[in-house]
This record gives C-alpha cells, sequence and structure tokens, in this order.
C-alpha cells in the first residue's frame, strides 16, 4: 500500500515538473498598421538641388541687371587718405579744420553715390533670392549718411568749442573710426561675398534688363 501511494506521488511529482517545464504561449500577432512609403532620399536631394539651382540664377539675375550701378559707385568711390593719422596734436588749427571738412565732402560725396544706386535698385524687380544682397546694400548707403549725420556734431556749437581739445579730438576720432570701420567692412565683404557666390552661375542673359543711362 505505502508502495502505491509513493509511486502516485512520485507520478504526480514528475508529471508537475513536466508542465513547469513548458515553453510559455507565443504573444498574439501584432496587428498590421498601413504606413506611407517613405520618399525617396534621392527625390528629395533632386529636388533641393533644383531649388536651390532657380535660386542662384534669379539672384545671378538681380546681380547682372544691377551691375553697371555697382560698378559706376566703385570706379567713383573715394577713400580716406589722411585720416588715420595717429597724432593729430601736430596739426594746426586749419589744418585740423581743413582735414575734418576733407573728409566730410568724401562722405558726403559716397553717400551721395550710394544714394543714387539705391535709388535705381527701387525700380528693378527683387526677387526672393536677392533681398539679402540689397538689403546689406540698404545697410552699406545707411552706414555712409549716419556717418555724416555725426560729423554734423563738429558744427553744432561755437568756433571756440570746435577747436577746443575735446571738440577736434572727438571730430577726428570719428575720421579715424570711419576709415577704419569693422562694420562698413564686415558690410562690404557680405555684399563680395553674395555677388562672388552666383559668378560661375550659367543663366539666359536675354531676358535681364538694360540699365538706364547713369
Amino acid at each position: 500500500m505505502k508502495k502505491i501511494f509513493l509511486a502516485g506521488i512520485i507520478l504526480a511529482a514528475g508529471i508537475f515538473t513536466g508542465c513547469s517545464n513548458d515553453p510559455p504561449p507565443p504573444p498574439p500577432p501584432a496587428e498590421k498598421t498601413e504606413s506611407k512609403p517613405a520618399e525617396p532620399a534621392e527625390e528629395k536631394s533632386a529636388q533641393n538641388s533644383a531649388e536651390d539651382l532657380k535660386a542662384k540664377q534669379e539672384l545671378k539675375r538681380y546681380v547682372l541687371a544691377i551691375q553697371p550701378y555697382l560698378d559706376h559707385v566703385k570706379a567713383n568711390w573715394q577713400d580716406p587718405t589722411d585720416s588715420n593719422r595717429a597724432d593729430f596734436s601736430e596739426l594746426s588749427r586749419a589744418e585740423r579744420h581743413e582735414l575734418i571738412m576733407k573728409n566730410m565732402k568724401l562722405l558726403e560725396h559716397n553717400a551721395n553715390l550710394s544714394g543714387e544706386m539705391i535709388k535705381q535698385l527701387n525700380q528693378i524687380d527683387t526677387p526672393k533670392a536677392a533681398e539679402e544682397l540689397k538689403n546689406t546694400l540698404y545697410a552699406i548707403n545707411n552706414f555712409y549718411f549716419k556717418a555724416l549725420n555725426e560729423y554734423m556734431d563738429y558744427f553744432s556749437g561755437s568756433e571756440e568749442e570746435r577747436h577746443s581739445a575735446s571738440g577736434v579730438a572727438s571730430s577726428l576720432l570719428k575720421i579715424a573710426s570711419m576709415s577704419s570701420s569693422s562694420e562698413l567692412d564686415r558690410l562690404i565683404q557680405k555684399r563680395d561675398e553674395i555677388i562672388n557666390s552666383v559668378r560661375d552661375v550659367e543663366i539666359d542673359t536675354a531676358d535681364i534688363p538694360k540699365p538706364e543711362k547713369i
């Protein structure tokens, strides 16, 4: 009897052990979701390249349209000559006054030269690709007119105040800073970089508007 009872326990234990070693049932299959096919990378790249080329061609057309005005400004631009002197104390009162007047006239010349070009640019359609160039040319023009207005401070006081040490120092400092302005250099460099970026772009020049007589 004991043998039968023990055999039953062993059999039951074997069945239990065998059941516990069975692998777990597989998870239910995931639901299939329809996904949109991804746009090929080559197609995106081709589209971006086409848009980039179109923008460069628009900018090149604009550059060619305004090039005569840019050449005119460049040919007639006047750079300061005596304004980088380190020690203005060597100059007499008359010499300092002459130097200030000379540089004011130079500034006025460049400001008017740039202003005339801006008037012409306003008559030419500006594509979106050329807005940065046009804004840079506007900034250069504004820089010169702003500097010219600052020079007028020289004439705001009396004769004695103008030739005082502080008055002369202030006016001559403006001359020196104007001739070596990092802001003006940055704007001119930016202008040239934009123009040079499309120098090798090929376009049909038949539809380039001819400039009016300068």
